[in-house]
């Protein structure tokens, strides 16, 4: 699946909405986080926004939006995928998103 371009805003902390283009609409998802995750991950040094969009770019390139849950915890998805701390750390680490 290509990336697609998504919208976050910031809702609270570690908490936002990502609103993801899909044809002539767009799907909102909101993604939440306990800062403690983001700690053990060794994800809490990156700056949230781009965080967040790494964290869309992983999750669709492997799930078509309309497939995913209208609401994520970071934890749900660290549970789900083995690879997905190391593979966001890379993706943000080399500029990429995904």
């Amino acid at each position: 699946m290509a990336t697609q371009q998504v919208q976050v805003e910031w809702v609270s902390e570690h908490d936002y909405l990502v609103s993801v283009p899909n044809g002539e609409d767009e799907v909102l998802i909101r993604l939440r986080s306990e800062a403690g995750t983001l700690s053990d991950l060794r994800l809490g040094e990156l700056e949230e926004p781009r965080l967040v969009q790494a964290i869309m770019a992983y999750l669709l390139a492997r799930q078509d939006v309309e497939d995913l849950p209208q609401e994520l915890d970071l934890e749900d998805i660290v549970a789900a995928y083995d690879d997905f701390a190391e593979s966001v750390r890379a993706a943000v680490a080399a500029g990429g998103a995904g």
